[in-house]
């Protein structure tokens, strides 16, 4: 057994009727996990409670080798862990396992380390035993001033927690003994750190801590006091921009020299969320900003911001006082007490530095209008509508000047408002519908790009850049306020699954009609509805995953005659109209249902991502249905492609020598006009997704087809005169 490191700390967090408190204590060991390594932590061993009785005890805070991702529960990795209390039933853990672990009225307890692999490795033992009792005296007068010479004139005054269960302190402070002038006593709660407001550099502060709780307030407490820095000389400026309210802004522009620094003085007076410094009006090419305190201490800084090469810092809740802003092309060091330089030798240009603050104005009233539910198939969108009234913005005719709005989106209903803040919803900017008497309504269309499941939607909008609100409709209905979760909720979205296509499955494989180049006859496709069709063998090639729960794994058919000389290439590319993807083909030979892979492609096609497979003669092929199984790689996203079967060696001599086809007009309106030498048996027309929207027996040398009824576009008419198959492309207008 190693030996134990015993460190705690009497610290207060939690006091509930009777003036209970709770400690903690702080247990740790090391060693080897072959040897094994042990923490025994005995009842005895608990003091920072004093000689106050406990009334619960927990196991918390678990730490070291407790939270190492080489700790595993089931013995797969490098160690583990077990928890015995007093001889009971081992606790095989790591970390979280030990957490609030309730042990109350033990004696003695152990951890022991388990060694899962063929090594040994060091590891720590950490956790700390949390100890809840009733303080039955006053606290002690020993808490003590953490910071006593060159402090910052931030005005945050910090201690160390005092003995004894204190349940709050009673702070009193001034710039001469036993003075009151910058805080009379105050009773600051239980806290170890309070801020006092703005001080003056250079100067003495006189403070008096005096710890108390429900027993009685602590005697004998020693005034302490605290010397502030001196004050750092302030940089010079080019400018001094004044923010007077909420929603003021302002900018200075100077021409950058290399090396140098522009600074700006801030005065500001407060009270808005956020302050907000950037140099995206500036000609320099790169830049970096940061802002100070007026004592020269480093609040922030930023070097790239929103993916470009300038830079934006934004300060959130800085008090009323003045600040000083520096900027400079890249590569700068920001130091303390406004040492900032540059090691930058290239860049030119103006810096132009803007200081600016949202506006506090927030909507006097917004909802969500309608719908409160919407259903749509995967690939659509519904609209949704929401309004807006904000006195003197929406009444007038007309959209309201400074009104922004959004739809949000998201799989997971919100709770709180808190909750739109999150990366858990999507805004989707909204667009200015009409006015609805004062208010001004909103439109955006939501949907598009989801997969099947149930989403929840709200309205946002913001005035003037201010606070974002947030509408909600009431529940079943139309209308609706200020989203609260309870009477004004969040619309409900259903996407549903689109229905198969066509050539879902291998028994609806659509056949391709070989050309002697791509452009020939290619037809058009998308897994968009596709399913896993189940057809063996699995292709083996461009990761086919049918069960890739966005919906898109599934696969979808084709079918080819191979030309007599047994060359053929069947190939994929990018629909020019489609949002194009990544592809994966498979070849087949045999039956639907008894099928066997011939050859399986990702990339090989010319066209990027797409997949090409060429069958020869060696295959053996020739004269044989094959079928053509294609899906999108991973099977995780959209697949729009273009597929054809082609061969250069296709022979068409004695089809344009003995037949001498004609077909005319082209483009057609109405009717198309087929003649040719021999009897045409037979006209399909196929659209581009390889469906045939006319099928006609003929048995004549001349034909006219009724194409009037069919929608504007590319059409295939495969025409067979002789036994041969000729296939010419239609326009129709």
């Amino acid at each position: 057994m190693k030996k134990i490191t015993l460190l705690f700390a009497c610290l207060l967090v939690s006091f509930f009727g009777f003036s209970q408190a709770t400690c903690t204590q702080t247990f740790s060991t090391s060693g080897p996990d072959s040897g094994p390594t042990v923490l025994t932590i005995n009842a005895a061993d608990l003091s920072c409670n004093g000689a106050e009785t406990p009334t619960a005890l927990a196991l918390v805070n678990p730490a070291g080798s407790l939270n190492s991702s080489f700790c595993t529960t089931n013995g797969s990795s490098w160690f583990g862990f077990q928890l015995s209390v007093d001889g009971g039933t081992p606790i095989q853990g790591c970390g979280a396992d030990f957490n609030n672990i309730d042990i109350t009225g033990f004696t003695s307890l152990t951890i022991t380390s388990q060694d899962d692999d063929a090594f040994t490795d060091t590891v720590t033992i950490t956790i700390d035993v949390e100890v809840t009792f009733n303080p039955s005296t006053p606290p002690n007068c020993d808490a003590v001033l953490t910071e006593t010479t060159d402090v910052s004139i931030l005005g945050n005054v910090s201690w160390s927690a005092a003995t004894g269960a204190p349940t709050a302190y009673d702070l009193t402070v001034g710039t001469t003994s036993g003075g009151d002038d910058v805080l009379t006593t105050t009773d600051v709660g239980n806290v170890t750190t309070f801020n006092i407001g703005t001080l003056e550099f250079s100067t003495t502060y006189y403070v008096t801590l005096v710890p108390k709780n429900d027993n009685g307030t602590a005697t004998g407490c020693v005034e302490q006091t605290f010397v502030t820095r001196d004050a750092p000389t302030p940089p010079a400026t080019i400018a001094t921009i004044n923010i007077n309210s909420c929603g003021d802004s302002g900018s200075a522009t100077v021409t950058y020299n290399v090396g140098e620094v522009a600074w700006v003085e801030v005065i500001y007076a407060g009270g808005c969320d956020d302050l907000t410094i950037d140099t995206f009006a500036s000609t320099i090419g790169d830049s970096e900003i940061g802002i100070y305190f007026i004592d020269g201490t480093l609040i922030g800084s930023n070097d790239d911001a929103g993916g470009g090469l300038l830079s934006e810092f934004v300060a959130t809740g800085l008090p009323a006082g003045t600040y000083y802003v520096a900027a400079s092309s890249w590569n700068v060091t920001f130091g303390a007490e406004f040492a900032v330089s540059t090691a930058d030798t290239d860049d030119a240009g103006d810096i132009t530095i803007t200081v600016s603050t949202p506006s506090n104005e927030t909507a006097d009233f917004v909802n969500l209008q309608f719908p409160f539910e919407a259903t749509i198939v995967q690939g659509g969108t519904a609209n949704v509508f929401a309004q807006i009234f904000e006195a003197g913005i929406t009444e007038p005719a007309g959209q309201g000047a400074g009104i922004q709005a959004w739809i949000g989106v998201s799989d997971t209903n919100a709770t709180t408002v808190a909750d739109f803040e999150t990366a858990d919803w999507t805004w989707i900017p909204a667009t200015y519908n009409v006015d609805n008497f004062n208010n001004d309504e909103y439109q955006a269309a939501i949907g598009a790009g989801l997969v099947p499941g149930t989403y929840y939607y709200v309205s946002r909008f913001s005035v003037l850049g201010g606070p974002f609100a947030y509408g909600g409709i009431n529940p079943g209905g139309s209308d609706g306020n200020f989203w609260d979760g309870t009477n004004f909720v969040s619309g409900v979205l259903t996407v549903t699954p689109p229905p198969p296509p066509a050539n879902d499955l291998c028994s609806g494989a659509i056949n391709l009609t070989a050309g002697n180049v791509f452009d020939d006859n290619p037809l058009v496709g998308t897994n968009v509805g596709a399913t896993g069709s189940g057809e063996l063998p699995l292709p083996g090639c461009a990761v086919y995953d049918p069960a890739d729960p966005t919906g898109f794994g599934g696969d979808v058919w084709y079918s080819v005659t191979i030309p007599s000389d047994g060359n053929l290439t069947i190939q994929t590319n990018a629909n020019p109209t489609g949002s194009g993807g990544d592809s994966g083909i498979a070849v087949y030979s045999g039956t639907c249902g008894a099928l066997a892979l011939v050859e399986c492609d990702d990339d090989d096609s010319p066209d990027g991502a797409y997949s090409q497979v060429v069958i020869e003669p060696v295959d053996g092929l020739a004269d044989q249905l094959v079928y053509i199984r294609v899906w999108e790689f991973g099977g995780n996203a959209e697949l729009n492609f273009q597929i054809s079967a082609y061969s250069a060696t296709l022979s068409t001599d004695s089809f344009e020598n003995d037949n001498s086809l004609k077909f005319y007009p082209n483009p057609v309106k109405n009717t198309l006009t087929l003649n040719a030498q021999n009897n045409i048996e037979q006209i399909t027309v196929f659209n581009m997704l390889g469906q045939a929207v006319i099928v006609k027996t003929v048995n004549s040398n001349s034909v006219e087809i009724d194409m009037g009824n069919l929608v504007s576009g590319t059409y295939f008419a495969q025409v067979t005169i002789n036994g041969i198959i000729k296939t010419v492309k239609v326009l129709k207008d």
